[in-house]
């Protein structure tokens, strides 16, 4: 996600009108060259069978994350309808529902995963097999992305990995999002955390608040312009008295409903470039050998973890 004040569905939207995607996606002959790859995060049972019941009921044939490198290589031809089916993050849904459809139908996927934020299973989760087979009910894993463990455990992924139906790669160590310019687009609010997912909001929480940091204490930290790390741009180094007074004033002044407020936002842009101001804060960057480190040390940690 490259801004705070932009979504995935206007991104999405101007990439068709621009027409950035291949070919085929605007009705053209799909060329034996060119393999469909497909960006999923969440699911649902009836979205994500309705797109296999069609990959199989027109011959596709789905390739594995081996395949594909196979096929790069030249050391295979592959199937002439060929398709790649991938997960970003690893969120619940890949085992609650897709692992289950992708077995029934006979298809394979890859997912890539952030091992940073993957934890041991506390308990056994099901998935659409146990309701199939009567030991689950569909409501106990309808909501499993909202609750405490919304993404998948290394248990059910070790699962998924040896049953050669998901092959799983990295999706970077942490996932994380860095800031990139001393411009404030927004301020951490409960609406804008329903938006992003918590790992990409934890990544501005600075080590001094602690990995740990409860999100809510935060409310009224402002977010500069942001890319993901690995965009290879330069991260804008906050300042830590903005922040700690922006946050202090929102605690100060009813906490969450500071922001029902009219001018919430007006008050604290004030606050922020009062406090900037005040302390005669310059403008701040990593080096560019702080970056590379940065983006080293996620590829080598996330590869270690997964081998």
């Amino acid at each position: 996600m490259s801004s705070w004040n932009q979504s995935p569905a206007f991104e999405f939207a101007k990439d068709i009108l621009l027409k950035r995607y291949p070919g085929f996606v605007y009705g053209q002959e799909l060329t034996n060259e060119e393999i469909p790859v497909f960006c999923l995060h969440s699911t649902t049972d009836v979205r994500f069978e309705a797109i296999l019941k069609f990959l199989s009921e027109n011959g596709y044939n789905t390739l594995s994350a081996t395949d594909v490198y196979k096929l790069l290589k030249g050391k295979i031809t592959g199937p002439k309808k060929k398709v790649i089916l991938t997960f970003d993050d690893g969120h619940g849904s890949l085992w609650t529902f897709a692992y289950p459809l992708l077995k029934k139908y006979g298809h394979v996927a890859t997912a890539f995963i952030v091992p940073g934020i993957v934890e041991e299973r506390d308990r056994y989760y099901p998935n659409l097999a146990d309701v199939w087979n009567g030991k689950a009910l569909y409501d106990e894993i309808a909501n499993r992305e909202s609750g405490k463990q919304p993404f998948v455990t290394w248990e059910e992924i070790a699962e998924m990995s040896s049953s050669g139906t998901v092959d799983f790669q990295s999706h970077s160590y942490m996932h994380e999002l860095i800031y990139t310019s001393p411009k404030i687009v927004n301020f951490l609010h409960s609406s804008l955390i329903a938006r992003y997912s918590q790992f990409e909001i934890q990544s501005f929480i600075s080590k001094k608040n602690g990995p740990s940091a409860s999100i809510d204490n935060m409310l009224g930290m402002p977010l500069y312009e942001s890319s993901p790390r690995m965009s290879g741009k330069l991260r804008y180094i906050d300042s830590e008295q903005v922040k700690d007074k922006c946050i202090d004033h929102v605690k100060r002044n009813g906490g969450e409903s500071f922001f029902a407020r009219d001018g919430w936002e007006k008050n604290l842009m004030n606050i922020a470039q009062n406090c900037a101001s005040y302390h005669k804060l310059k403008k701040s960057f990593e080096t560019q050998k702080e970056r590379n480190e940065a983006i080293e040390y996620s590829l080598a940690k996330s590869k270690e973890i997964l081998e």
